[in-house]
């Protein structure tokens, strides 16, 4: 149980930090 929780904690790490890195790009160019 241990090792899926790990796997779906890198999962939605490697989902997530493309849209924050989007959403940052985003904010720096709309100054």
């Amino acid at each position: 149980m241990q090792r899926i929780f790990i796997v779906f904690k890198i999962y939605t790490d490697l989902k997530w930090r493309p849209i924050l890195r989007l959403s940052e790009f985003v904010a720096i160019n709309a100054e």
